[in-house]
């Protein structure tokens, strides 16, 4: 009996002893032993990949060959796409002496797609004539699904909005604030190549108006007035921001001077009054009041 340890040739010598009937005799044979074919029966399973792991996180399970061994991916690193590819997995034997090299097959590999990860530096309040607010640099995403804007709701917050335009998207990426209030604005994710989509991002923010730049000035009375004598104080204001018209007006007190164009004419009657300067909001400027003052009338000399 012959027991075979590895494949390969073997040369056996045989000798029989001569007797009074033979002469001696030898034979030197040779023999090989192949190495024993083997094959793979059943292609392995692969457990599925989140995306952006690697096939070593993939477990190979249920192969089968006509020989013991082992199952393992031939490049564990790679990284596979989203969807479902094709990855080359290795058979290794248990007995490499006895048969033939690692055979490779490929196995079918699934890779679920991502979820976006989205992130905004948008900021909670913008000025109203804000007509340039990039979306595409303020609020960004994972992946390549195409982005949709929108504008979900709209309150308005202010008065005297002749002139203002409605908040609106152009060309899907430049926000126009053109008129005060609270803004819900709405990014939309189509579904990529390895991500899925992502909808209803949402995001408020406060459109606000100026400060409004009321200047206003006052003459002043100097002189000692008689019972019956009138006098007259010039009056100035401006605003080079606002739209709405300026007003004064007497808000308490007696009845002792009047607002007549540009003057504050005084009466011969002695009293008190208090008088104000405002002006009212408009689409882009806070309303103002530059200035709330006492006037006095009486036979001293007075200033206001």
């Amino acid at each position: 009996t012959i027991t075979c340890l590895k494949a390969g040739e073997v040369t056996i010598t045989a000798n029989q002893l001569g007797n009074e009937n033979y002469h001696p005799s030898s034979n030197t044979p040779s023999k090989t032993f192949n190495i024993l074919e083997h094959s793979i029966i059943t292609i392995p399973n692969a457990s599925v990949l989140e995306y952006e792991q690697t096939l070593a996180n993939s477990i190979l399970t249920g192969g089968v060959a006509n020989v013991e061994g082992t199952w393992s991916w031939k490049n564990p690193n790679i990284v596979p796409g989203a969807g479902i590819s094709y990855q080359k997995a290795v058979f290794t034997p248990l007995n490499p002496i006895i048969t033939a090299f690692p055979l490779e097959c490929e196995v079918e590999v699934q890779v679920n797609k991502a979820t976006p990860d989205v992130s905004c530096t948008i900021v909670d309040s913008y000025f109203v004539d804000n007509e340039n607010l990039d979306l595409q640099s303020l609020w960004t995403r994972e992946g390549d699904g195409k982005i949709t804007y929108s504008v979900v709701s709209f309150v308005s917050t202010g008065i005297n909005n002749e002139g203002a335009v409605e908040p609106n998207i152009v060309d899907n990426r430049f926000l126009s604030l053109g008129k005060a209030g609270v803004l819900r604005i709405q990014m939309d994710v189509a579904e990529g190549t390895n991500y899925v989509q992502r909808q209803g991002v949402q995001r408020e923010i406060t459109i606000t108006k100026y400060d409004n730049a009321l200047n206003c000035s006052w003459g002043e009375w100097t002189k000692k007035m008689n019972f019956d004598e009138t006098q007259s104080v010039t009056f100035s204001a401006n605003n080079t921001n606002s739209t709405t018209p300026i007003q004064i007006a007497q808000t308490d007190g007696d009845t002792i001077a009047q607002y007549v164009s540009s003057s504050v004419n005084s009466f011969h009657n002695e009293g008190t009054a208090t008088w104000k300067v405002w002006q009212e909001e408009d689409y882009k400027y806070k309303a103002a009041e530059e200035k709330i003052l006492t006037v006095n009338v009486g036979t001293e000399n007075t200033t206001c």
